[in-house]
This record gives C-alpha cells, sequence and structure tokens, in this order.
C-alpha cells in the first residue's frame, strides 16, 4: 500500500496491489483525476493531455471537465457540480485551487481553496488496501466571519477511464420487492439513483457498480461506489457529450440548503470507492471485507447471530405475560438463543389495539405484564437466553401523553393534513431535546428490563418534515439533521452497552446502507418472507451486505411464509433457505406437533453446526434464480478449510438434469471430500420399482476439478434442495 506525492510532476497516488487512483496539480493549478483503474506504476500513468483529448459541441474539453471535485461549471460544462455555493454578497460561484496536502499513514489530506471567497474544501482519502476500497469525503471550511449556503454540497465524485461502453448495475425495488439488480448499458445523460422519503432504502440501496458490459460474478473490471448515509442520497452516473463517465454521490440536494457559519466546518458523508478485475462477486467481498475490518464494530464483526424466535408471528400483537411464558420452555427445548418481545408489551389495556398508544411514551404496560418485562428476562437469562424488545423510537400516536405534552416535537405542517398513517406520527429528531429524550428513555428500558436485544424499527416515511420549531433558515436541513442524530441516538447506545445486539428493521428492508452497520448486528433484509422471494432478495442483498446480517422474524413459519404470496412452503425448505443468513423461528410452537417439534429442532441443530461458516466466511453467488431455475450459493471459512454448498429449486421441471455446477474460490491443488446435509431419501419410480437418483454422492475432488469442472446435482421439483458440507483434506 503507499500514497505518494510526486512534487516534480504533481502526481498523487493511491496504490494497493489491485487498484490506482490517481490525480494531478494541472497547469492552472487545478486537481485533476489523472487515473482510477487497475494498478499502476507512476511510469505507466497517462499524461494528462491524453486524457483530455475529446471534442464535441465545437469545443474542447478543459482540465475542468475531470477536476477532482467542481466548485463550480463556470466555463459552461456539463458536468454534474459538486458544490453550489451562495456567499452573502450575492455571488454564487466557487473557484477551487490546489493549496496544500498532508499524508497521514494511510490518508491524504488535499486542500483546495477559493481564489477570492474565504472558502477552503479539504478533500480526504483514506487507503484501504485489505480490501482495494478507498474512503473519500470533502470537509468545507468557512474562513470567513460570514454565513455560506449550500444548495449542493456532495461528498465526491470518480471519474472513469475512457471506454467506448460502459454497462451500469444498479439497485433498487419497492417494499417486499428490494434490491432488485438491474443491468444496462450506461446511456447520454445522466441515470440518477436517489431516496428522497428520509430513508436510504429500498427504492435506491446507494451502491453502483459499473463493468464494461462483459464482467460476470467471477470475473472481469468493475468499479464500484457506495455512500454511507442512512437518509436522503443522491447517485448520479453520468455519461457527457465527450463520451466521458462522471459519478456524483452525497446528500440528495432535493429540498436541501446547508447554511454553514462563519469560522464553521461540515462533513459530508464518506463515499467508499473500489476496483478489482474479480468481476460482481469479488466486489461485493471487498465490501463485506471493509465491513468487518473498518465499519463494524469487533463485538459484531465477529458475532455468531443466535437463533432468534420472535412470537409476533404466533400472537400478533396479543401477547402478555402468560402467553409469553408458556412457550419459553418450548423455545428452550428448540434451540432458541433469542426470543423478541415485538409489539404488544407497552401501551394500554389487556387486550385489543391499545398498545400504539405506549408509541413515543414507552411504558411497559403492567396489565399485560404485571410483573414486569424484568420477570420475562430473568426468566429467558435462567434459562442461557437473550431478551430482545422491539420499539420504533422514531414515532409517537396521536393519542400518547407526549402528543399534548409536546406538540413542538411532531414532525408536521399545522397548515396542512398530517397524513398520518396508523394513527402515528413522526418525532423531530433533528431537535436535540428529542434524541435526548429518546435516548434517557432508551437506556431506561435497557437497564431495567434486562435488554439483551434491542430491535428497532419504523414504519413510516419523511413525507412531511414542517417544523416550526427551527429557524426559517434551517428547515431545510431537518431531513439531515434528523438523519444525523437518530445515527448519533443509535452510536451512543452502542457506545454505552457494546455488547446490546441492535437489529435494524425500518419497515423491513429500509436503510440498508454501510452506515447503519457502525452499530447494527442485524438486518432485517425484508418483510417478504416466502422463501422462493428470498432465494432473490438474498442475491442482491448480499451484494452490499454480510449474508450473516439477513435477519427478519419469521424465516420459519407457517404464517408469515406465506402470507406475501398465499403461497404454501415445507418447514424443510423455509429452513434452508433461512441458514444462509440469521436464522429466525416465527411458528406458533403452541400448536406444533411433537413431529413437527422433533423437526425444528433437527434444523436448528444443522443451522448451529454449520453457521460459523456462513457468518464468519465468504460468499460465492454461483447461480441466479433470474437465469436458471434454480440458485446456488457457496460459503468458505476463513480459514478456507471448510465450506457449504447450497443448492435451490425454483421452476424446476421435466426431470431435467442441469449443467454441472462450478464452484469457485478454492485450492487448485487441494482436495475436498464432501458430506450431504440431510439427504432426501432416495425415491422410487412407481412402475419399475427401481431407484430415481437424487442427489448424487459426491467423491474427493481437487479444487482445480471443482472449479473447472464442477459437480453434479438433481432436483426434484420445486422446493427441493441440497446442502453440501466440504472439508480440505490434509496433505
Amino acid at each position: 500500500m503507499a500514497i505518494i506525492f510526486n512534487e516534480s510532476k504533481k502526481i498523487f497516488s493511491l496504490s494497493t496491489s489491485t487498484l490506482t487512483y490517481a490525480m494531478q496539480i494541472g497547469e492552472n493549478g487545478k486537481l485533476i483525476t489523472l487515473y482510477f483503474g487497475t494498478s499502476l506504476i507512476e511510469d505507466d500513468l497517462p499524461d494528462i493531455k491524453s486524457v483530455i483529448t475529446h471534442r464535441s459541441l465545437g469545443r474542447n474539453q478543459f482540465e475542468a471537465d475531470y477536476e477532482e471535485y467542481h466548485g463550480s461549471l463556470t466555463y459552461g460544462g456539463n458536468c454534474e457540480p459538486t458544490m453550489e455555493v451562495r456567499f452573502s454578497d450575492g455571488t454564487r460561484e466557487a473557484d477551487l485551487y490546489y493549496k496544500s496536502y498532508v499524508i497521514e499513514e494511510n490518508t491524504l489530506r488535499i486542500t483546495l481553496s477559493d481564489k477570492y471567497k474565504p472558502l477552503d474544501v479539504e478533500l480526504v482519502y483514506t487507503l484501504y488496501e485489505d480490501c482495494d476500497i478507498i474512503e473519500k469525503n470533502a470537509v468545507i471550511h468557512n474562513r470567513g466571519s460570514e454565513d455560506m449556503y449550500f444548495d449542493t454540497l456532495f461528498s465526491g465524485l470518480c471519474h472513469l477511464p475512457y471506454r467506448d461502453d460502459y454497462r451500469l448495475s444498479t439497485f433498487t425495488g419497492q417494499w417486499s420487492d428490494e434490491y432488485r439488480i438491474t443491468r444496462a448499458k450506461m446511456r447520454d445523460g445522466q441515470t440518477v439513483l436517489q431516496t428522497r422519503n428520509g430513508l436510504s432504502g429500498p427504492d435506491a440501496a446507494p451502491l453502483i457498480m459499473i463493468d464494461e458490459g462483459d464482467a460476470t460474478e467471477r470475473r472481469g473490471d468493475v468499479w464500484f461506489m457506495t455512500l454511507l448515509w442512512s437518509g436522503n442520497h443522491k447517485m448520479i452516473a453520468e455519461r457527457t457529450v465527450f463520451g466521458n463517465v462522471q459519478i456524483t454521490a452525497g446528500l440528495n440536494n432535493w429540498d436541501f440548503c446547508m447554511r454553514i457559519c462563519g469560522g464553521e466546518s461540515f462533513s459530508t458523508p464518506i463515499l467508499a470507492i473500489g476496483f478489482t478485475e474479480g468481476g460482481f462477486g469479488q466486489t461485493s467481498r471487498n465490501i463485506h471485507a471493509y465491513s468487518r475490518k473498518h465499519l463494524m464494530r469487533e463485538v459484531e464483526a465477529r458475532r455468531i447471530m443466535p437463533v432468534v424466535y420472535n412470537p409476533f408471528g404466533t400472537f400478533f400483537s396479543q401477547i402478555n405475560e402468560e402467553k409469553i411464558l408458556s412457550v419459553i420452555d418450548i423455545a428452550h427445548e428448540i434451540g432458541v438463543e433469542a426470543l423478541i418481545l415485538d409489539a404488544g408489551w407497552q401501551g394500554e389495556g389487556k387486550e385489543g389495539y391499545d398498545y400504539r398508544k405506549g408509541m413515543g411514551v414507552w411504558n411497559e404496560n403492567k396489565e399485560r405484564f404485571p410483573k414486569g418485562l424484568k420477570y420475562i428476562s430473568d426468566e429467558l437469562h435462567r434459562r442461557g437466553m437473550m431478551f430482545g424488545l422491539w420499539m420504533e423510537p422514531e414515532c409517537c400516536h396521536v393519542e400518547s401523553p407526549i402528543f399534548y405534552e409536546h406538540p413542538e416535537w411532531i414532525l408536521r405542517t399545522p397548515t396542512k393534513d398530517d397524513g398520518r398513517f396508523d394513527h402515528r406520527h413522526v418525532l423531530n429528531f433533528a431537535l436535540p431535546e428529542v434524541k435526548k429524550y429518546m435516548f434517557e428513555k432508551t437506556c431506561y428500558l435497557i437497564e431495567n428490563c434486562g435488554v439483551d436485544y434491542f430491535k428497532v424499527d419504523f414504519n413510516r416515511l419523511l413525507h412531511d418534515v414542517g417544523t416550526e420549531e427551527m429557524p426559517t433558515e434551517e428547515r431545510q436541513t431537518v431531513r439531515y439533521h434528523y438523519t444525523k442524530n437518530l445515527c448519533d441516538y443509535f452510536d451512543e447506545l452502542k457506545t454505552k452497552y457494546p455488547n446490546l445486539m441492535f437489529e435494524n428493521c425500518a419497515g423491513g428492508g429500509q436503510r440498508v446502507d454501510l452506515n447503519m452497520l457502525r452499530f447494527t448486528g442485524r438486518i432485517n433484509r425484508s418483510d417478504n418472507q416466502d422463501p422462493f422471494d428470498i432465494l432473490r432478495l438474498h442475491e442482491g442483498f448480499s451484494n452490499i451486505m454480510l449474508p450473516k446480517l439477513a435477519g427478519g422474524g419469521c424465516h420459519i413459519s407457517s404464517v408469515y411464509t406465506a402470507h406475501h404470496n398465499d403461497r404454501v412452503s415445507t418447514m424443510r425448505f423455509q429452513a434452508r433457505v433461512a441458514m444462509m443468513g440469521a436464522l429466525a423461528i416465527g411458528q406458533h410452537l403452541l400448536n406444533l406437533t411433537e413431529e413437527q417439534k422433533e423437526e425444528l429442532k433437527k434444523y436448528v441443530r444443522q443451522y448451529k453446526s454449520i453457521r460459523h461458516i456462513v457468518h464468519l466466511g465468504d460468499i460465492y453467488r454461483l447461480a441466479s434464480v433470474d437465469e436458471h431455475p434454480y440458485a446456488a450459493y457457496e460459503y468458505l471459512s476463513e480459514d478456507r478449510e471448510e465450506g457449504l454448498l447450497f443448492i435451490f429449486g425454483r421452476g424446476i421441471g421435466a426431470m431435467r438434469i442441469y449443467e454441472r455446477l462450478r464452484l469457485d474460490g478454492l485450492d487448485e491443488d487441494a482436495k475436498y471430500s464432501f458430506t450431504e446435509i440431510d439427504g432426501a431419501e432416495q425415491s422410487t419410480d412407481p412402475h419399475s420399482g427401481n431407484a430415481i437418483i437424487n442427489t448424487p454422492m459426491q467423491k474427493t475432488r481437487t479444487g482445480k476439478a471443482l472449479m473447472r469442472l464442477g459437480i453434479d446435482f438433481v432436483l426434484r421439483g420445486d422446493m427441493d434442495s441440497i446442502i453440501y458440507h466440504f472439508r480440505k483434506e490434509e496433505g
């Protein structure tokens, strides 16, 4: 790893063994992106004049077309500006020139300065060789005494090497259909991916990948960018009239204006960028390594995910002390390690939906839980189980005391219909006093109720952010401060209770961004628990998130797995799909037969025997359900000594035999032996009586044979599945 500045050539170079990111101070003092791609020595970098050679509309390109940070586009260029500023004298242009640099270990800081205004922009680059990723962001310094207003303030941009064609991969969707992968040739003009509802997903996950149209999961040049921000964001993929490609990303500039007072500074969210020659698969593994090593707290990066039981799939919100106590021993017998109390523990009344009135107040419902939640927690702890609690800290009920006591804390425009959903308002986390109140309330619950697991939900969107409590000039920053304070609230809780496990739910599949990994240890991948749909959801989710984070409340369930599509699936299929993430049980435990209970116990044992590979290892997506009537996922342990191969049928018919499945990431010269987990019994032809071969027995093979030749497999109809556990043989 190296960060080097060549004084004579005025070239900054950030390099790992895989990538190089180079910038040069041009003749006019502008900082220009020189190169971003596969690792090159400095002598092989392109000349700045050869980079800027294109013509269009009767004019030449300028160095400013490749500026590392656009203060403005005074020359009339077509690139999206990274900053739009208004000074006190009405001037609306910033002209940024190189001023100085500092190198501190793996971080480079370059300061750009406006020639005429007291404005400095500090560009910060942090290089991580162990995952081939560069963090970059901008710190804006108002060196004067008067305020500056920024209508646009992105984190940064990337210029890609000139190619005739590029292909853009995006991850978009909607509730219950998140992380849809779309790959399309980049067109002239802009492709904008954004969210304006206050949460970072699922309409557009803040991740894009770009390749030359030939990359696959296994190979090919891929550039990628992801923004570490949990609120409104915008990513703009732009192909200019000259054919050059620029990616700009940061805070969404819709209904946005940031005031930076005299003498103050502002840091934009981090934009993480990278390059690999290993295709989309290596891209996601680099992002996962970055998450484990540089974002997540160690306790979460190394945590083996517990078996979770959420009684919401059993009792829904109609819970009470008697009902919960009735399932604790059954859950413990099955092998459950964490029981999560979902909605219904707070509010008033023994039955009905009055529990919502406790939203915002978050009181223990003593009518439903007369001995208090600590009693439930103690019963679980006595059995070695974790106690979890669900909350929506951002919401309050329209009839809760907090609504009447602090109307100034509510996000709404009094002169308009509030558009509330489900009798809930949103608390204005942009106000420090709201964050303080919820922090103290949450700490009380954690400490007095013996909480080990905190499930954070939010079933609203920030449609109306009207507020009369903030100065007029700051009202366009409500969404920013809301997100910033909310994340600070999470971070302060995690700092105070480092072993507390957080699950980020957010309505199922929202706020799925890398910034959330600084405090969360589990994510509700989607409210859609249909295992057929999960085969596709998991593919998109695992491009950005570690597979072990893939949570939810009811992976194994008789209710929620059929909720979205009215599709009945077997417990076996549900459990096996769930084993690729963080397994949760939502079965009605009191209605299980002894046979069903034993079957469920078996799947829990199987999960526990292999979860260390899934949770701490690397994922390889071998076959997509969008391209095949089956899906295949491979996991390799962190020491590369053992692995898992999951194969699932979805659309199987006509007794067809499919092409050999080729594994990935193995040691070519090593030999690997296979054991099938809970293999299905052979079926018999009803006419001839002959056995029908299902999954072939896999003989010991070299890694080279497994990756080049592959293995045979047979699936008999939808919901058939195969799990192989393979090991590297000694010697």
